[in-house]
């Protein structure tokens, strides 16, 4: 079930890149399509702790490994005004996607985003969009029908559970 979780963000991650490097695809108003994609991952953690920032970073190693995409990432940033510091740098260093890898970012990336038009800012899990800001998130259904199996194969109830 865990590598059926990482793998439905690293689809998802890379689904997203494919998007910004079509021409036309993406929904995002880009004054013009850059020369090349370079993304950058900001994690609240570690990229190795073997969770949340682990899944979202076999993503970024898969762009790199599949489309040859320059890739970065920041990790242990706090959900604070800290991560807006981070996300300028990012955009500063010439970073095209910026992906604000937890929740917590939502309201800095919002503040950061305006001020840089032709940068693609992704929230996982939040819900502000702009112009240059969208948000991703996995499917939770499948995750939760998973479950519901499981927990069903385990304990063999009288009852089918329901967690959807």
């Amino acid at each position: 079930m865990v590598k059926k979780r990482i793998w439905s963000r690293v689809s998802m991650i890379f689904s997203v890149v494919l998007a910004v490097m079509s021409p036309g695809v993406t929904s995002f108003a880009l004054a013009k399509q850059p020369k090349t994609v370079k993304v950058a991952f900001v994690y609240d953690g570690p990229a190795n702790d073997g969770g949340w920032s682990s899944a979202q970073d076999a993503g970024r190693k898969y762009l790199v490994k599949m489309l040859g995409v320059k890739t970065t990432y920041v990790e242990n940033v706090p959900e604070s005004a800290d991560s807006e510091r981070v996300f300028e740098q990012l955009a500063q260093q010439g970073y095209n996607v910026i992906f604000g890898t937890s929740y917590g970012y939502m309201n800095y990336m919002a503040d950061v985003a305006p001020k840089y038009p032709n940068v693609i800012f992704l929230n996982c899990g939040g819900y502000k969009t702009a112009p240059n800001m969208g948000t991703y998130f996995g499917k939770n259904f499948e995750l939760k029908f998973d479950t519901t199996l499981d927990v069903t194969r385990v304990c063999r109830p009288k009852f089918v559970p329901h967690a959807l």
